[in-house]
């Protein structure tokens, strides 16, 4: 419990007897935890909340009335840093228990608990007056630091608002003093002591030592702690010259993120560093700071935060209010010079618009000459095609009627010869022989039908090379079981070679007879028998001869 006063009320004296007015590199990590922190802000005030509820009904349900004084004070301890008049009520209660019991100890105890109460009222009268009511032979060895913090922090307070510099330096003379008593009530290894120790070595000038002091302090606390919060209060007064400002803000942002976790809002961080930041130009979060730091001092009924916050908000409001008209003026600015250029990107557009829907039709124009000129040279190019295809044919037609001319003119001129040889043949046999014999060989068919034979081939060998595939598609115009299979060196076979001279164009019986050497008849039956085979229609068959490749 001691060791809870001395954290309590060293907050309250270190806040208020040491005002203090190159980026560090945690700057800018620790402010933007320190929002985080204050947009949980009313988590952890209702956190606070519920605590004090428990802690009210405990109190309501006890019996004793020593018990009663303790649970009263110490929920005035609670409220102390998050609602003065809470506290002072809880305090007030706890000095009716105290009154109670007749201990001279625990109306000591009850009386330093309401000075604390007093000095955060701004009651400093009443104050004094309370503690001048308590003589030190009546103070206990474990209530000598706590009545010497109280001391302390109240000629502390008092100085720090007082204009007068004569009346100020002899509070703060009288407050000094005090704090050397109660160094030397302090246990060396508590926090308060490193504190303590270290103030009194900064306001004698020795900076370094006490900054090593309190950064190994701080070091060994959570900043759920509330001891942190002031640790780093007094870190952050080490550090005022105009190169060490980020390191100042550095430690109050750490100090003000401890206080929104313990909900203290009975606070002096946040307002220092809403100032300093007004000072670096930071307007819009020094103003957002300054507001929280208002709430809280509202919140908390403390009339000295309240004051003290009052005294610059003025000041950052007036400029915020300044921020805010000038953006507006730029805004309405920015609007004016934003409408008329959109408006001249209006006309520019429909400008551009217009131009472009010129283009699209010059483009349309064009895109459809080049189309037509693309089709005239697909056709071009088609009727080359076809000039090429058409000469190629010319050619082999030409070609093939060369041939097919020198192959006649061979055949007429082997014809002419063999007529002559038999001729000379018949000649010499009526020379040699007897009459019978001239008229036997005259009756003979053999050369006729040898001339045949060679005719046919001659025949054949002209229609398959006009015709190469001419076999194969016949058959395939026939039942499979029906199709013709050739012999051994057979080009065509009588069928297939009246049905060569219909692809000719020789569709006459009588005249593919005359050509075959067969009767009409035969001719006909061949022709009436190869329709039955088809397997296309009867009619259609020999139209699909003809148009055989």
């Amino acid at each position: 419990m001691k060791n809870r006063w001395l954290i309590v009320f060293f907050l309250g004296c270190f806040y208020t007897i040491y005002p203090s007015y190159g980026q560090d590199v945690s700057l800018e990590k620790a402010l933007e935890d320190l929002d985080e922190r204050l947009d949980r802000r009313e988590d952890y005030i209702q956190q606070k909340k519920g605590q004090l509820k428990e802690l009210k009904k405990q109190a309501n349900s006890e019996k004793s009335t020593s018990e009663r004084f303790k649970k009263f004070r110490y929920i005035s301890e609670v409220y102390l840093p998050f609602n003065a008049d809470s506290a002072l009520f809880y305090a007030e209660n706890a000095f009716a228990e105290a009154e109670k019991l007749h201990s001279t100890k625990i109306l000591v105890d009850a009386k330093l608990q309401l000075v604390q109460t007093y000095r955060l009222q701004g009651m400093y009268i009443e104050s004094l007056e309370t503690l001048e009511g308590i003589r030190k032979e009546h103070l206990a060895q474990d209530q000598r630091a706590f009545y010497y913090m109280v001391y302390s922090s109240l000629y502390g307070s008092m100085s720090a608002h007082r204009s007068n510099l004569t009346r100020k330096e002899e509070f703060m003379q009288k407050s000094n003093r005090y704090q050397d008593s109660l160094l030397l009530h302090l246990d060396k290894n508590d926090n308060v002591y490193r504190v303590v120790n270290a103030e009194k070595k900064l306001r004698n000038g020795e900076k370094e030592e006490a900054i090593t002091i309190l950064k190994k302090a701080i070091s060994q606390l959570p900043m759920e702690d509330r001891a942190y919060a002031f640790t780093a209060y007094a870190l952050s007064s080490c550090f005022n010259n105009a190169s060490e400002i980020d390191k100042k803000m550095y430690y109050l942002s750490l100090s003000a993120q401890s206080d929104i976790i313990c909900a203290i809002q009975e606070n002096v961080s946040l307002r220092e560093l809403a100032l300093l930041l007004f000072e670096a130009g930071n307007i819009e979060k020094a103003y957002k700071y300054i507001r929280i730091a208002l709430d809280d001092a509202l919140a908390s009924n403390t009339s000295l935060r309240t004051y003290e916050v009052l005294e610059i908000l003025p000041v950052i409001d007036h400029a915020y209010e300044d921020m805010r008209e000038r953006r507006r003026q730029n805004l309405l600015y920015f609007t004016w010079v934003g409408g008329m250029l959109s408006l001249l990107l209006l006309f520019a557009f429909m400008h551009i618009r217009k131009q472009k829907r010129k283009l699209e039709d010059a483009n349309q124009e064009i895109s459809e000459k080049h189309e037509q000129m693309h089709l005239l040279n697909e056709q071009l190019l088609a009727s080359n095609e076809k000039v090429a295809a058409t000469n190629q044919q010319l050619k082999a037609a030409n070609n093939l009627q060369e041939e097919y001319i020198a192959r006649y003119l061979k055949l007429c001129s082997t014809y002419i010869g063999k007529i002559d040889n038999y001729r000379l043949s018949l000649s010499r046999k009526a020379a040699k022989s007897s009459k019978e014999e001239l008229v036997k060989q005259l009756k003979s068919k053999d050369i006729v039908d040898k001339e045949l034979q060679s005719f046919y081939a001659d025949f054949d060998q002209s229609f398959l090379d006009l015709h190469p595939n001419f076999v194969v598609a016949y058959n395939q115009l026939l039942k499979e079981d029906e199709q013709i299979v050739l012999k051994p060196h057979e080009r065509l076979n009588t069928e297939l070679r009246i049905f060569a001279l219909i692809r000719l164009g020789i569709t006459e019986s009588s005249q593919i007879a005359e050509f075959l050497r067969y009767s009409v008849t035969t001719i006909y039956n061949y022709r009436t028998k190869a329709r039955n085979k088809a397997k296309v229609t009867r009619d259609e068959f020999e139209d699909h001869v003809m148009r055989i490749d």
